[in-house]
């Protein structure tokens, strides 16, 4: 909309020599010496108003970048597939060679974040970070963030109510990791759940 805005200050109106060429040869001298006057009084209008623009746009703007948001805090995150490293025969071939022997696919961690941050934005952050493949859908920071697949393990890969779910400090949240917050000590673990 701003982009817009000043697009729209910008356009100047064309001078009538350019639409009606033959009436510049009967116009007074007066007559253009006000025309003149006008035009650099709006062209004066238009900067003031520019300017007030970047002042009350663009300099609140630039004063939040760089601030965190949230307080500091640090958390555990870990992932793991224990149900399926113990029995494969739920997965098809392909997918057995995803699932790691010791069940494991990210051990405990410890992860520095902010009490705004979902628990599924920090997951996203630590699997992105080793190069962990992490698919969801819905707002990672909102109430319909929701994990599809993890390391190429994805809901209902072993079955029609499998996938991936998640425990805070031991507890099965009653909301989304979208929505969960973290806190300060929190433990994230992940774990996939066959049917």
């Amino acid at each position: 909309v701003w982009f817009w805005a000043f697009i729209f200050l910008m356009i100047r109106r064309p001078q009538r020599s350019t639409i009606f060429p033959y009436t510049t040869l009967f116009r007074s001298t007066n007559l253009m010496k006000n025309h003149i006057e006008k035009r650099k009084v709006l062209s004066r209008g238009n900067s003031v108003l520019l300017l007030v623009l970047i002042i009350f746009i663009l300099i609140p703007t630039m004063a939040g970048c760089g601030k965190e948001k949230g307080k500091q805090i640090s958390c555990t995150v870990e992932i793991t597939c224990h149900n399926l490293s113990k029995d494969k025969s739920a997965l098809n071939e392909n997918l057995r060679a995803l699932v790691p022997e010791s069940g494991v696919i990210l051990k405990k961690i410890k992860v520095k974040t902010t009490d705004k941050t979902s628990v599924l934005q920090v997951t996203e952050r630590v699997c992105k970070d080793r190069n962990i493949v992490i698919v969801y859908q819905g707002n990672s920071g909102g109430s319909t963030g929701y994990i599809e697949g993890i390391n190429n393990i994805f809901e209902k890969d072993a079955g029609k109510t499998s996938g991936w779910m998640y425990k805070v400090n031991g507890k099965l949240p009653n909301e989304s990791a979208g929505e969960r917050l973290c806190r300060q000590g929190d433990k994230i673990e992940w774990g996939y759940v066959k049917s």
